[in-house]
């Protein structure tokens, strides 16, 4: 079954005044596709282009120095790199580059990292590199491009994570208190979600490891293979971390009292990179793959992948904490007829 596996939207302004609205959609079955809604004068026009055969599920727009924008997209199934060029109207140009990365050996998950498998790519938040965690090669990949043409991307020393971790999903955090920039990563295999501390150099970035914690927290450690963490996300506060666990968790969930529940984790975030256990949740369903806070992080969407349903929670922004059933929610519960993968409040 086809299925989208993420999502972009951007505006541009084309040479002759008019606004255009670019939807970028990436199916599982190899096609980027471009949506473009244009309007001017005489009304709007909607245009649909095919290009790419990447299989991409992760995907980022940077912008040069020179004000030049392309689109990087990272490639699970086919474990490739690709920056194609985006015009001024926002329509995409043939690939300017593909890479596709190999390991100096396996990891020990043979199962999962008997290759490279990249799950997502990042900009880093000063906009000067592409960043991409490889779960098959228990690294995050560093890549620079090309101040001009966009292309050649140019790979620098990674981010080599635990062995058997797995990096899937992270996201780049600054405290109250400082300067700092860190890093969350969720390991997939591990169940482990860590923290690191990042340094910009002129070779490219630095990483020490500052903590490292199991996903459902240090009294309830399950095997490993057992609770496999998916997404990763800050509340709009930048005081939480949500993580959720996917596949099989369910059926080791300290929560599944409530019923049959993969599970959600919550971490208070310390100044210094460390994080506190707050809370674990039922996700309301099996293999919450994806989650989304609405701006007030008051409400939880959370995609069930297994049995297609959106589960809206509803969450106290000064606790952090999730409202669970026990306590009046879900807000809602949403049926689909399909493996639910992304939600994305409109707001």
């Amino acid at each position: 079954m086809r299925h989208f596996g993420i999502l972009l939207l951007t505006t541009a302004l084309g040479a002759t005044g008019s606004k255009a609205i670019n939807l970028y959609a990436a199916t599982s079955d190899g096609n980027l596709t471009s949506l473009s809604l244009t309007g001017s004068d005489s009304g709007n026009n909607l245009t649909v282009s095919i290009t790419a055969p990447l299989s991409g599920v992760s995907h980022e727009v940077f912008t040069t120095e020179a004000g030049k924008r392309g689109f990087a997209t990272a490639s699970y199934n086919q474990s490739a790199i690709s920056v194609i060029g985006l015009g001024e109207d926002g329509a995409l140009d043939e690939p300017l580059q593909i890479i596709r990365p190999t390991l100096e050996t396996t990891g020990p998950v043979i199962s999962r990292q008997d290759r490279s498998y990249l799950h997502q790519v990042l900009v880093d938040p000063k906009g000067e590199y592409l960043v991409m965690n490889d779960l098959g090669g228990d690294r995050v990949r560093i890549l620079n491009w090309d101040a001009e043409n966009l292309a050649p991307l140019t790979e620098l020393e990674p981010l080599r994570t635990d062995a058997g971790s797995g990096p899937r999903h992270g996201v780049f955090w600054k405290p109250a208190t400082s300067d700092d920039l860190y890093y969350f990563v969720v390991g997939e295999l591990s169940q482990y979600v860590y923290s690191y501390k990042i340094t910009y150099t002129d070779a490219g970035l630095t990483w020490t490891k500052i903590f490292e914690i199991p996903g459902l927290g240090f009294e309830n450690e399950v095997p490993a293979l057992t609770s496999p963490l998916s997404e990763i996300a800050l509340s709009p506060d930048n005081k939480f971390l949500i993580v959720s666990h996917r596949d099989v968790s369910f059926t080791n969930s300290t929560k599944r009292a409530s019923g049959p529940s993969d599970t959600l984790s919550t971490f208070a975030i310390n100044q210094d990179g460390t994080l506190d256990l707050l809370q674990l949740a039922p996700s309301g369903g099996w293999s919450p793959r994806h989650f989304a806070l609405n701006k007030a992080g008051d409400l939880l969407a959370v995609g069930h992948q297994t049995n297609k349903t959106v589960v809206i929670w509803e969450r106290d922004p000064e606790t952090g904490k999730i409202v669970t059933a026990e306590d009046g929610g879900p807000a809602a519960i949403i049926e689909l007829s399909g493996a639910v993968v992304c939600t994305i409040w409109d707001e």
